[in-house]
């Protein structure tokens, strides 16, 4: 899903070679980099592009992106 993504946004160049690799196994994540060369003035633009087709495509295809979670238990004193 990620090289389509790449393949797809003509704003990314061709050469050098883009890199996708497995960066690390998290406690409840799975982290990936991603790195594609791009022309300066297109850098935020394809940066926000591709958060947001990961955010809406991993969702559709059923893939949870996790967020951190924090349960705060309140308790009355008397």
């Amino acid at each position: 899903m990620l090289n389509r993504f790449i393949d797809e946004d003509e704003r990314i160049l061709r050469e050098p070679e883009s890199f996708t690799a497995l960066q690390s196994l998290a406690e409840s994540s799975v982290n990936i980099v991603v790195r594609v060369w791009v022309n300066a003035l297109d850098y935020w633009s394809v940066y926000f592009a591709m958060n947001e087709k990961v955010y809406r495509d991993f969702e559709q295809e059923g893939l949870a992106i996790p967020f951190p979670k924090l349960d705060v238990y309140l308790h009355k004193s008397e």
